[in-house]
This record gives C-alpha cells, structure tokens and sequence, in this order.
C-alpha cells in the first residue's frame, strides 16, 4: 500500500483523496473524497493503465483520444500484479467513459477535476 500511496503522490494526487493510503501523512479535516475500499483496486489499475490509452492525429490537430487500448490496458494490468477480473474491466471502463471528455477537452477550456 505504501508503493500505491507514493505514486498517487507522484501522479499530483491530494492527500485529501488517498484517504488511508497516506497513512504517514496528515489527512486534512474536511475530505471531499474518499476512496471506497472496494474502488481502490480499479483505481490503482486505472493509475497504472495511464499509458494505455491510443489517439488520432487528424492533419496537424491536435491528438484526440479513442480510448483505452485494451490489449495493452489488460499487459499493464497483468504485469502489475492484478489479476483482471470482468469487474475490475468494467470499471475500468467506467473510469474511462469519465476520463475521455476530459481529455478531448479543448486546452483553453477550465478543466473541472
């Protein structure tokens, strides 16, 4: 869990939404999320996946994602000790359903995350 932990900090997440992950660190009073005990492993996947995902270039635009590419999405997953379960791929598709607006968002647009 301390691995988990220190690449959520890597990744820019806040203290507040790894909960008991930062067990070593002072969790903040007022918490807007947590972490559900049955979300964290997708959500570790998903963390770990965040490579996966393929893009079309049109032209000389600008990337747009596709999704998440579910060959490499189920390697990643598998060669980070998690056994995929038709679940744990539903979650993850969830989360990818969530994150691709996001995404393709235009840059200069406010990102709500």
């Amino acid at each position: 869990m301390r691995e988990t932990a220190a690449e959520l900090k890597q990744l820019g997440v806040p203290l507040e939404v790894m909960g008991a992950w930062a067990e070593d660190e002072p969790v903040p009073e007022e918490v807007d999320l947590v972490l559900l005990e049955e979300c964290r492993t997708a959500v570790w996947a998903f963390l770990r996946a965040a490579t996966q995902w393929d893009y079309v270039t049109p032209g000389l635009g600008r990337p747009i994602p596709l999704g998440l590419n579910y060959l490499k999405l189920e390697a990643a997953i598998r060669m980070s000790g998690v056994t995929c379960t038709p679940e744990l791929f539903e979650d993850l598709r969830t989360m990818e359903k969530a994150a691709l607006p996001l995404l393709a968002a235009p840059l200069t647009e406010p990102r709500h995350d």
